[in-house]
Formats: C-alpha cells, sequence, structure tokens
C-alpha cells in the first residue's frame, strides 16, 4: 500500500476528483474581484467628494491617483498567488494560517517599502504623470495621503 496516500485525512480524498459546483467557483473569484474593485473604487469617491470642492484639486487627482494605483498593482500578485496557494492547501488549516500569515507579512512590508518610495519621490513622479505647477501641491499632498494607508489596504486585500 501507498504510505503517501494513508497520509490523506478521508474528507480529501472525497473532493480529488471533485468538479467545482457554482458556490465553489463565486467563493474563489470574489475575493479577487473585490481586491480589484477597491482601489478604483475608493479613487472615485476620493474624486466624487473632492471634485464638489474645486476643480483644480480635483485635476490634481488624475496624477496622483494614477501613481498610486500603479504602484498598488504592483502587488496585485500577491493576491493571486496567496488564492493558488490557500486552494491548494484545501482543508489544511494550519496551511491555510501559514501562508496567511505569510502573505500578510509580505503585503504590508512590500506595501510599505513602496509607500516610503512614493512619500519620498511625490513630487517628480506626479510631475512626470503629467502634473501642472499649480497641480502639483494638491497632487503630492493627496498622493501622500493615500500612501499614509497603502500597507493597510494591500494588507486586508
Amino acid at each position: 500500500r501507498n504510505q503517501a496516500a494513508e497520509k490523506i485525512p478521508p474528507q480529501e480524498v472525497e473532493q480529488v476528483g471533485k468538479v467545482p459546483d457554482v458556490f465553489d467557483i463565486v467563493k474563489f473569484i470574489v475575493p479577487g474581484f473585490c481586491i480589484v474593485v477597491a482601489s478604483s473604487s475608493m479613487s472615485s469617491i476620493d474624486k466624487c467628494f473632492v471634485g464638489q470642492h474645486s476643480t483644480i484639486e480635483l485635476a490634481a487627482l488624475g496624477p496622483a491617483s494614477t501613481a498610486f494605483d500603479c504602484a498598488s498593482y504592483m502587488l496585485t500578485f500577491l493576491n493571486t498567488a496567496t488564492l493558488t496557494l490557500l486552494a491548494r492547501a484545501g482543508s489544511d488549516k494550519d496551511a491555510s494560517k501559514r501562508i496567511q500569515s505569510h502573505a500578510l507579512f509580505l503585503a504590508v512590508s512590500a506595501a510599505a517599502i513602496i509607500g516610503v518610495f512614493l512619500w519620498n519621490y511625490a513630487a517628480p513622479i506626479v510631475w512626470m504623470l503629467g502634473a501642472t505647477p499649480d497641480l502639483l501641491p494638491h497632487s503630492v499632498s493627496y498622493l501622500r495621503w493615500r500612501v499614509i494607508g497603502m500597507p493597510v489596504e494591500r494588507g486586508i486585500s
């Protein structure tokens, strides 16, 4: 008898070869969908409120949002990799906790490093993305406010 097969819990033996149903697929897709929608939703909400105050500040959100979203998208691979590893872990709760712990640490650490970079180089980054001199202080300010929450945003997604 195969010793490796004896180590597989009976619940997992039943799942081998099981075709996922709609609920399983939705359970896998929803977190990924929320990750993609969260950042753009936040930028849209910001534009809605800022647009009521000043058109200059509304225009300043463009370069700042672009800089933040591009930097944030660099870490999207962590979400995909984490979801894939969790799917592979199956019902192994210890492996799932370990994967989540490592993913959270990597996401928060990488976001903090990218956040420090964006904070320090906010002015040249938004300038290269098209912020004119009258937009520059507003773009830098908005980008720095968004950067403060970057580790939290990446950690919860």
